[in-house]
């Protein structure tokens, strides 16, 4: 997962290199959002939901990558409560037990709009796959 992280925070920055302005990126795996645990109660979703909620905002990112997120849905929802920001891609890798889509996927939320996104599996391998948001050139 670390070497994942580096891919995707180089390519992200890949478009912004000749930018003046400082850009903070967060990473956070979030351990099973929302609930932390895999059979978690719609009680126990909610309050992990309202304890990220709460907190993401105080970090001042302007790129935000989300490890362990369900899915599109939860990522979609979080971003609705931070104003500037969108989910630019979230990935929708198959679980490898179960050959079914995971619910542990990475996010990639952002203040700055993106010319495209993707996600990709692996052909084979480590790893899920390969996540990445390509930002525009005037970032």
């Amino acid at each position: 997962m670390q070497n994942l992280r580096w891919l995707i925070i180089f390519v992200l920055f890949l478009g912004c290199a000749d930018a003046a302005e400082v850009v903070r990126l967060v990473t956070w795996n979030l351990e099973w959002f929302p609930g932390k645990k895999p059979a978690a109660s719609q009680e126990e979703r909610d309050k992990h939901f309202m304890e990220v909620a709460a907190v993401l905002p105080q970090m001042r990112a302007d790129i935000i990558v989300l490890e362990e997120v369900r899915n599109d849905e939860a990522a979609q929802r979080l971003a609705k409560l931070m104003p500037g920001f969108s989910v630019h891609v979230t990935s929708r890798f198959l679980d490898s037990f179960t050959h079914k889509l995971g619910e542990q996927q990475i996010t990639i939320l952002s203040r700055f709009k993106a010319d495209s996104a993707w996600s990709e599996s692996w052909k084979r391998g480590c790893g899920p796959g390969l996540l990445v948001a390509m930002p525009m050139r005037s970032c």
